[in-house]
């Protein structure tokens, strides 16, 4: 139990740190960040489905509707809000890098914000997306139903409440996810004893200990490849405005994929390959993703062969590159999606690009505002939001081709060249 509640006391005694020790402008940027956290928390009630109750206590569900109405019938207001979210979110991300760059906070400061998005949000309605419904509905019909989610779906049981409040009710489980995907949330399922309200809070607690575990681990790689530049790195992903709405807001389960791709590449830089493997199949085996990234595992495994302990540059910016292809190719099989770019925002402290590093910052800003059009229409087959599909459809394909020219010369020159 100790070990369990180790990641919460280091946040409080960070938290205590930085209000008692710190400097103004520490306690400056974790008051305004704790301030946003929690009106982002309940901005993102204002999207709940009005199919769903959440609360039968007389004054929370007059206030629960209150919130609903802003959401889907005061669309210009709710459209609005999210939008100065979003310029705000990006205004506190960006400045928060610009005074670590300088030097003017400390590291608990940092461990306090990632902290405090991460507590504060578990709590938060997974606005904008209706995929954490399907996780649970996949894990209920085993538990519940005892039957194959691989041959029923959520349509299949015209009278269970849940489906009041869903999306996508019309595929099978292996239409969408990996079978790992399945084994990981039926204990959260079993745990959550078919009561809705817990099991949604238990789900959004997976979410958030994934991103911690992507966090943590990728604190670690920066570590050992960038000792410098660590901080600055590890703040780059973990606050990340579209990393954090997209995997602790709306709970997409591409941070449990992501998950298991770094804790791999943290064993296979410390010379552990058949784990790394391992781990990186069981990610592939969540969402197919980031088998793209198997090729570079082995390559630098038979780097180490050779006795080298440093990892080149052009291979650490190759994965980023991979992964900007594998988004590509998702976008061909369905469309695009926000959070897929959470699978190159998770590797971009290792690229060595700023300006490819800015490039992709930006392109997180511009996916959250693709939003905007459902916000504004309540439509996801509006003309707008089909047209800003089409848009980062063309940004994947030529980034996904210029990083290939990219890597070929990179390779050329490490390799080819004496």
């Amino acid at each position: 139990m100790k070990k369990f509640l180790s990641p919460f006391k280091l946040f409080v005694s960070n938290l205590k740190f930085v209000y008692k020790e710190g400097t103004k402008i520490e306690k400056i940027v974790a008051t305004s960040w704790g301030i946003f956290l929690i009106l982002l928390l309940l901005l993102s009630y204002t999207q709940a489905d009005l199919g769903l109750v959440i609360s039968r206590v007389p004054w929370l569900y007059a206030i629960e509707r209150q919130f609903q109405y802003i959401g889907y019938f005061n669309r210009p207001l709710s459209t609005f809000l999210f939008c100065l979210m979003v310029i705000v979110f990006f205004s506190l991300y960006l400045y928060t890098l610009r005074i670590i760059h300088l030097r003017k906070i400390s590291f608990p400061l940092i461990v306090t914000l990632i902290g405090l998005t991460a507590i504060i949000l578990t709590f938060s309605y997974n606005m904008l997306s209706y995929d954490l419904f399907n996780y649970i509905f996949d894990a209920r019909i085993l538990t519940y139903y005892h039957q194959n989610p691989y041959l029923h779906k959520a349509q299949d049981y015209p009278h269970d409440p849940m489906l009041g409040f869903m999306r996508w009710t019309n595929r099978t489980y292996a239409q969408a996810y990996g079978p790992l995907w399945l084994l990981i949330t039926l204990p959260f399922s079993f745990v959550g004893m078919h009561i809705f309200i817990l099991t949604f809070y238990l789900f959004k607690i997976l979410m958030t200990s994934a991103y911690l575990g992507t966090v943590f681990y990728l604190y670690k790689i920066l570590d050992k490849l960038y000792q410098s530049k660590k901080s600055l790195g590890i703040v780059l992903f973990a606050l990340n405005p579209l990393v954090v709405l997209e995997s602790l807001v709306s709970s997409h389960n591409d941070i449990v994929m992501m998950f298991f791709a770094v804790f791999g590449f943290y064993l296979l830089i410390n010379k552990r390959f058949w784990w790394a493997v391992l781990l990186l199949i069981a990610s592939a085996l969540i969402k197919y993703a980031t088998i793209v990234l198997l090729p570079i595992f082995i390559w630098i495994y038979f780097i180490q062969k050779k006795g080298k302990d440093s990892i080149p540059f052009y291979l650490l910016n190759m994965m980023v590159i991979f992964m900007i292809g594998a988004i590509t190719l998702a976008i061909f099989r369905t469309e695009f999606q926000p959070w897929y770019l959470m699978y190159v925002v998770t590797f971009l402290p290792l690229l060595q690009n700023k300006y490819l590093k800015g490039f992709i910052v930006l392109l997180t800003f511009l996916a959250q505002l693709t939003y905007l059009p459902y916000l504004f229409t309540g439509l996801w087959s509006s003309f707008w939001f089909i047209d800003q599909e089409l848009a980062y459809m063309y940004i994947m394909i030529a980034a996904s081709v210029i990083g290939g020219l990219y890597s070929l010369k990179q390779i050329y020159n490490a390799v080819v060249k004496p």
